[in-house]
């Protein structure tokens, strides 16, 4: 699969460590594996991956756990020139324990801290020359955040840049729901494609029917609506009617990042594809982004399971 056109993508969102508890057997200690984690950022590393640079916006401390983030995302070919650093912070750590089904649940270390845009954070240079330009997550909604994270959508808007959201509610990391939920309204009128999972769309409109909670943010918005249900798959959905595509079976050995990973797969479909081939062709982009999330899972982490694009299309031809 080809890309032509713009050549860099824009993630916009929290950067910092996932720990990974590997539990002890007999009397070996428990171990914490690190990996680099945070949605948007676990998006712009898979993107990297499949071939496509990603430009990161976010914000870290000074401390060598932040040096350690930004030089193993150089590293992976991630653009970090645009990662503020703020030496009133440390870098945000997430725990992760793994279920039996290699569901992670989180407890999240991090200091939420008033931020203040300089001038120079504010360049509109970025959005002249890329394709696409993702947000999402608590950070999009945050006290500290909000303000930034719309900012940067009027610039992409302005660019006339495609713009993808995931809302990735985060339920222990939100203090107010229903000052989170009006933040979500007021980003919605810019998204031209929301990915989220039932989970999401449920508990961000505080309906309990996922058909309501649809219907309640196609009030907000005039983009594409993409829904992920874990093993039951994904659809797309215009409004009156749904387009299905099923997860592909594999043997999960975490489900971290699984949803950046599809992500990642619809937004690198749209730029090879461009706006109008990839509304029309909405079901192998589907299928593309749900083998994304199956490799993903395959591995521990976000992305040891996912090697490059090759692995990926290999992948598909290979479940017709």
């Amino acid at each position: 699969m080809a890309t032509g056109g713009r050549k860099k993508i824009i993630c916009c969102g929290e950067t910092l460590f996932d720990l990974v508890i590997e539990k002890p057997s007999g009397n070996k200690p428990m171990v914490l594996r690190a990996h680099p984690g945070g949605s948007a950022t676990n998006t712009a590393i898979i993107l990297a991956l499949l071939g496509l640079p990603a430009l990161l916006i976010s914000r870290l401390g000074n401390d060598f756990l932040s040096r350690t983030l930004i030089a193993t995302l150089r590293k992976k070919g991630i653009d970090t020139s645009h990662i503020i650093k703020d030496a009133g912070i440390n870098a945000p750590l997430a725990i992760a324990s793994i279920d039996p089904s290699g569901n992670p649940s989180y407890l999240f270390y991090d200091k939420e801290s008033p931020h203040k845009d300089k001038p120079r954070h504010l360049c509109e240079a970025p959005f002249r020359s890329v394709s696409a330009f993702h947000t999402g997550s608590f950070f999009s909604y945050s006290d500290a955040f909000f303000r930034p994270v719309m900012k940067r959508l009027g610039m992409a808007k302005k660019g006339k840049v495609f713009i993808t959201y995931d809302p990735n509610w985060r339920i222990r990391k939100i203090a107010n729901k229903e000052k989170a939920r009006e933040r979500i309204k007021k980003i919605l009128p810019y998204v031209d494609l929301l990915k989220l999972s039932e989970e999401d769309a449920c508990q961000m409109t505080g309906e309990k029917s996922l058909l309501k909670a649809l219907k309640k943010i196609g009030k907000h918005l005039k983009g594409k609506i993409i829904v992920t249900l874990g093993a039951k798959g994904s659809f797309y959905w215009n409004g009156e009617q749904k387009i299905h595509c099923p997860a592909f079976p594999v043997r999960v050995a975490d489900t971290i990042g699984a949803g950046d990973g599809y992500t990642a797969g619809l937004i690198l479909r749209y730029c090879a594809e461009g706006e109008k081939a990839f509304g029309e062709n909405i079901e192998n982009s589907l299928r593309f982004a749900s083998a994304v999330s199956a490799i993903i899972c395959t591995g521990h982490g976000a992305m040891q399971g996912l090697k490059d694009l090759k692995q990926v299309t290999n992948f598909v031809k290979s479940r017709r």
